[in-house]
C-alpha cells in the first residue's frame, strides 16, 4: 500500500506503525469498537479496499477488495448508519466509472452498491458522508449535479432514497469543487469547504448548509496570498470556550468541562431514550470508565493520563460515541 496506518500517544509522543495502509481522508470508529478504513490503491485488483483494525488485539485485517465493478479509488472515510452498515464512496468505478455509494455490512462481510454516480447526479466524490438524523446521511460530491459544479445529497439507508438538496454553480457563485470533507456543528448546521469559485477570486470559499431549508451560504471566502486558497479537507468543530459553555452534541448528550481533568458531568436526559450502557475507552479501545444504565446524569471519573478518549453511550440497538479530552 501506499501509506501507513500509525498510533501517536500524546501523553509520550511515542510513535507505533501498525499496517501499511493509504488511507486518504480518516478512519471510523464503529459502535462496536473496531476502526474501519478505505486504501484507496491497494486490494486484489490494485483498485482500493475497505480495511479494519481492532484496538483490543491491534489486528488488521483486509475486509473488501474493489474490482471497478463496485467501486475504485475510495479516497473518503466511511460512515456508521442506523442499520449498523457502513456507507462509503468511491471516486472512480461503477457502471459509469463517476464513482459510486456502497454499503458494506461488518456482520455479513458483504458489500453491495447503493448508487452509480453518472455525472447528472454528481460524479468524482472524494470525502465521506454523516449522520444528520434517524435514517438520514448527508454527502456531497465534488463535480456534476444539476449544475455540474457539485452537489449536495441525502441518502435514506432503510429505502436507498437519493435526492440531491444543493447544486453548487456559478450563478450565485457559492463554490465549486467539493473536495473537502462535511462536519455537523452543535448548532445542527453543516460545515464544508469549496475549492474553487466564490467572489474572491476563485480560491474558494467554506459555507453553511441548513439540513432544514437546503440552503446555502457563504462564511468566508479565500482571495490568495495569506488569506489561502484551494482549500482540500475537512474543517474542525473545536466548540465555545472551555468552561464557559457546555459541548452539546445533535443527539442531546452534554459533557462539561470537555476538555477536562480528574472528573466530567455526562448528561444524557436529551436523548429520549433510556441507556443501557455508558463507557470510557482509551485509544486502544481499553475499557477505563464504566456508568450506570439508566442514570441520565453521571460523574465521569478521568483517567490521570492525558489525551483523548471515547465515550460510548446508548443501548443494543443505538450506539453513539463522543470524544472526550483529557488535560
Amino acid at each position: 500500500g501506499i501509506g501507513d496506518l500509525f498510533r501517536l500517544d500524546p501523553a509520550t509522543d511515542s510513535f507505533t506503525s501498525i499496517s501499511n495502509h493509504g488511507v486518504v481522508e480518516g478512519l471510523l470508529q464503529a459502535s462496536n469498537g473496531i476502526i474501519y478504513g478505505g486504501d484507496a490503491y491497494s486490494g486484489t485488483n490494485g483498485d482500493g479496499l475497505i480495511f479494519s483494525f481492532d484496538p483490543a488485539d491491534q489486528q488488521t485485517e483486509e475486509l473488501h477488495s474493489f474490482n471497478t465493478t463496485d467501486g475504485k479509488t475510495p479516497y473518503g472515510k466511511l460512515c456508521e448508519a442506523d442499520n449498523g452498515k457502513l456507507y462509503g464512496m468511491t471516486y472512480q468505478g461503477g457502471a459509469n466509472d463517476d464513482g459510486v455509494i456502497y454499503a458494506y455490512d461488518p456482520v455479513g462481510g458483504t458489500l453491495n452498491v447503493v448508487l452509480d454516480f453518472d455525472g447528472s447526479n454528481g460524479h468524482s466524490p472524494w470525502s465521506c458522508m454523516i449522520p444528520i438524523g434517524p435514517d438520514r446521511l448527508l454527502g456531497s460530491v465534488t463535480l456534476g449535479g444539476t449544475t455540474g459544479g457539485g452537489a449536495l445529497f441525502e441518502l435514506t439507508p432503510s429505502t436507498g432514497q437519493f435526492v440531491e438538496t444543493y447544486a453548487f454553480g456559478y450563478s450565485p457563485n457559492l463554490g465549486t469543487l467539493l473536495f473537502g470533507g462535511i462536519i455537523q456543528g452543535t448548532d445542527g448546521m453543516v460545515y464544508g469547504m469549496a475549492a474553487s469559485g466564490g467572489s474572491g477570486g476563485g480560491g474558494g470559499t467554506v459555507y453553511q448548509y441548513h439540513p432544514g431549508t437546503h440552503s446555502v451560504s457563504v462564511l468566508h471566502n479565500f482571495t490568495g496570498g495569506s488569506n489561502g486558497t484551494t482549500p482540500h479537507g475537512e474543517l474542525t468543530y473545536v466548540g465555545p470556550s472551555v468552561q464557559v459553555a457546555e459541548i452539546e452534541s445533535p443527539d442531546g448528550v452534554k459533557v462539561f468541562p470537555n476538555p477536562a481533568e480528574g472528573s466530567a458531568t455526562v448528561t444524557l436526559s436529551g436523548l429520549g431514550r433510556s441507556v443501557e450502557s455508558v463507557m470510557l475507552t482509551d485509544a486502544t479501545g481499553r475499557s477505563v470508565w464504566q456508568g450506570e444504565p439508566g442514570l441520565s446524569i453521571q460523574q465521569l471519573t478521568l483517567p490521570a493520563s492525558p489525551g483523548v478518549y471515547m465515550l460510548t453511550y446508548g443501548s443494543a440497538g443505538s450506539r453513539s460515541t463522543k470524544r472526550i479530552v483529557v488535560r
